[in-house]
């Protein structure tokens, strides 16, 4: 085992922490469980958590929850107040913009005790998401959230094998599994009821909403922002074919016929119609498989598909909108002791919680065959975090996927209005890296 390096005594300190609340996204990503008697796995790992660091190192945890859209001016007005109300912050990707690069929290690298060569830090969000050297946000497995957050696709496995479709996973295997053949396959899938017009009482080749903008667009290699060698940030989308790639998404999605977006028709989830058997694909994060438990069809997990076959690699975006990230408010009067919490958490759920999370709870409860436990290992080899999709003071990353909404897929036209706003954020950000 991995040593967190942390000598143990007694730290006699508390700890608070400001977590963001979206209804339904409790209790995986819990810094401490108010739920460990009620049988619940995970939320029993967590209390048994808080309480071997309390008992161990005299650190005592507590959550404040509060709705992820107030945690910005929460932040804000704790930093000019110069109070130490919370000691830790937890805030998804999607609501970060607001407090990213506004010096509000620590550089955590430079805390002692943090170390992010361990293996309970998610190298990823370090790199990509990181000013510089200063790394304000990171996540870690002693959250669980960012992992569920993690991009894929759910397919029908009998209504794939009525239409004669051969075997998905070994195309994902063969790196066959691309847009145009998932394209292919979800027009075989195609079934009007009987009243020449297609709705939700149809059966439709991929159930989603707006996100497989997103999924499919990270998915085939490219980043909206990423660094140079240098560290400083550039804005990748726009530039060499990544509009070209994002057009083909858009006419794929387009094709109301086979790609039936549940948020177009007012649906809040693609879910429950994919587990009604309304489509051979669904578009989807991995924790969604615990809602699908009751499916009478077998159900499988696939990767994002490839753009095209000259890829050799699948991409899975940790989604934004779910994910959750950590940082260390400057106010904090013992951030040794919150790094030495970090560390010590980051530890305990590596060897003791991320098994239950992953094993039992995803491959375990949430799987239907062998071979999805092999393209869960596929779709989590490779997850990444986009600086663009977080850092975004313009909603340009999101406005991009709301397009779908107007049937306008003249994107070239769309970027050039907001480039000269781009550029100004990126010019900010990088006044960020030289003065970090």
């Amino acid at each position: 085992r991995v040593d967190h390096g942390v000598p143990v005594q007694n730290f006699d300190y508390d700890i608070k922490c400001l977590h963001y609340h979206v209804e339904g996204w409790i209790p995986w990503d819990e810094i401490v469980s108010e739920y460990g008697d009620d049988g619940d796995l995970i939320s029993h790992d967590i209390a048994n958590r808080a309480n071997w660091l309390e008992e161990t190192y005299g650190i005592r945890l507590a959550n404040e929850y509060m709705a992820h859209n107030k945690l910005p001016q929460a932040v804000e007005n704790n930093d000019a107040s110069g109070d130490d109300e919370w000691q830790l912050f937890d805030q998804f990707g999607y609501g970060l913009g607001q407090v990213y690069g506004n010096y509000y929290f620590l550089n955590m690298a430079e805390q002692k005790n943090v170390d992010f060569s361990h293996p309970w830090w998610v190298k990823s969000s370090v790199e990509n998401l990181s000013i510089g050297s200063f790394v304000e946000f990171a996540a870690s497995d002693l959250l669980l959230l960012d992992k569920g957050a993690t991009a894929c696709v759910f397919y029908n496995i009998p209504m794939s094998v009525d239409l004669g479709i051969d075997n998905l996973y070994q195309e994902v295997d063969n790196k066959s599994w691309t847009m145009e053949r998932m394209a292919e396959y979800a027009q075989l899938a195609l079934k009007d009821d009987g009243n020449d017009q297609w709705d939700e009482n149809d059966i439709y080749g991929v159930m989603c909403g707006d996100d497989p903008v997103h999924h499919l667009y990270i998915g085939s290699g490219r980043l909206f922002e990423t660094k140079d060698e240098d560290g400083y940030f550039r804005y990748e989308y726009g530039s060499g074919d990544t509009i070209e790639v994002m057009m083909d998404i858009f006419d794929s999605m387009m094709y109301q016929d086979f790609f039936y977006n549940t948020w177009h028709n007012r649906q809040k989830d693609n879910v429950p119609s994919f587990k009604d058997g309304r489509s051979l694909f669904a578009f989807g994060k991995v924790k969604e498989c615990v809602d699908m438990r009751n499916m009478t069809d077998d159900y499988g997990f696939l990767p994002v598909p490839m753009y095209d076959d000259t890829q050799d690699t699948y991409y899975s975006l940790v989604s934004n909108y779910g994910d959750s990230l950590l940082a260390i408010p400057r106010n904090t009067a013992r951030p040794d002791v919150v790094g030495a919490a970090l560390e010590l958490m980051g530890w305990y759920s590596y060897y003791n919680i991320y098994s239950d999370f992953y094993d039992v709870v995803i491959c375990g409860r949430g799987t239907r065959d062998a071979e999805s436990v092999q393209m869960l290992n596929v779709i989590f080899s490779n997850r990444i975090y986009d600086i663009g999709l977080i850092k975004d003071d313009i909603n340009f990353t999101d406005k991009v996927l709301r397009y779908t909404d107007t049937g306008n897929t003249n994107l070239s036209s769309h970027f050039k209005s907001f480039e000269s706003q781009i550029t100004q954020m990126v010019s900010k950000m990088n006044e960020l890296v030289d003065n970090y």
